[in-house]
């Protein structure tokens, strides 16, 4: 008791001599999987002392220091509104305390860049043959809502995977304000260099054995031979980026024009073949309060960056149904379902909290 009123003093301490600290952030306390996705933070960290109650709209909120620097880990819970209403408390409860924001969870991902059938022509995408592997990070302080839009339902269009979404006008700010986020790529630069320094476990047997037999029957549907992998690879913001939603959307069609979106944020040169899609469910929240003046830190914006582990596929495999298009296949038993998603979100987790932490290790060696 007396030891954790210390650490509490002295965290109050250094916030009022104003020591800059660094708030990572994640979604989920463990009601999803088991797992909070705050874990290997935790795990790593020294002098931790618990400031929930100083906190009310966050889910759960913890001080200390991780390898030798400052740090606020906090759960927000999922979503973009309760992201949002967290950051919002604690830049108003501690102002001018956060000097940089690293966002940390697990995403549903494109199955491969550029996607496994071409729409309209619903032909085999061979122009690239790497795939995606559960546990691939995405470095992004890039996001979009892809709620932003106008849909049409026909009555008559097709059932096919081939169809996109009959949908137009995405960040149209005039009717549905502002709807993507383009955060200073300096801090994911850096993300991304520590990153050069992880080594990966490869996924376990079990995870293995289903991303195998996912890539077996995709091949199998669409005579294409991809190029697997056992290593999870990090991936920057020129490749991928997050659209938020709280639609927990599956399908080939949602993929491809969430790729579309994407592309459009993305800056540089980067073709359709070359995106990858992270659907998750905060950024736009915390992104949106972080780059309004009022949270700037002395006047300057404070740097961000999204970091998404791979924890899921955005869609089933996909077969041939006659010569000119496809559908998606029921290739799992529910229970071999849950137990696919718990291994994908675990090591998703785990993947991304080493490229966090790589961060702060590689500081710490520099310093």
């Amino acid at each position: 008791m007396h030891r954790t009123i210390l650490i509490l003093s002295t965290f109050m301490v250094m916030y009022t001599m104003g020591i800059n600290y660094s708030l990572i952030m994640t979604a989920d306390p463990g009601k999803y999987t088991g797992l909070p996705e705050n874990y290997y933070l935790i795990q790593k960290l020294e002098n931790a002392v618990n400031i929930t109650n100083r906190l009310p709209y966050c889910v759960d909120a913890t001080s200390g220091i991780l390898y030798g620097q400052p740090v606020l880990v906090v759960t927000t819970g999922i979503g973009h509104d309760n992201a949002a209403m967290c950051t919002e408390n604690i830049l108003t409860q501690y102002p001018q305390l956060v000097n940089e924001a690293f966002y940390l969870g697990t995403s549903g991902f494109s199955v491969r860049p550029g996607g496994v059938v071409n729409a309209p022509d619903c032909k085999p995408n061979s122009v690239r043959r790497d795939i995606t592997l559960l546990g691939d990070v995405c470095v992004s302080p890039l996001s979009t809502n892809i709620a932003c839009r106008f849909c049409d339902w026909k009555r008559d269009a097709p059932n096919t995977v081939c169809q996109l979404p009959n949908c137009w006008g995405h960040d149209s700010d005039e009717v549905f304000g502002q709807c993507s986020f383009k955060g200073d790529t300096k801090l994911a630069d850096e993300v991304l260099k520590a990153a050069n320094n992880v080594k990966f476990d490869p996924p376990n047997q079990v995870l293995s054995s289903f991303i195998n037999k996912y890539w077996a029957l995709q091949t199998n549907g669409t005579g294409v031979a991809y190029n697997t992998r056992s290593q999870p690879k990090v991936l920057g913001y020129n490749n991928c980026s997050e659209a938020s939603t709280y639609t927990l959307w599956s399908g080939v069609p949602d993929d491809a024009l969430c790729r579309q979106y994407i592309q459009q944020l993305t800056p540089g040169e980067a073709s359709i073949e070359d995106i990858t899609c992270v659907s998750a469910m905060e950024a736009v929240g915390w992104m949106a309060v972080l780059q309004r003046p009022s949270s700037w830190k002395n006047g300057a914006p404070i740097p961000w960056t999204n970091i998404r582990g791979a924890s899921d596929y955005a869609h089933k495999p996909v077969f041939p149904l006659g010569s000119s298009d496809w559908q998606e296949i029921d290739w799992l038993s529910p229970a071999d379902q849950k137990r696919m998603l718990d291994e994908g979100y675990h090591y998703a987790i785990a993947t991304a909290s080493q490229v966090v932490l790589s961060v702060f290790s590689q500081r710490q060696k520099i310093n």
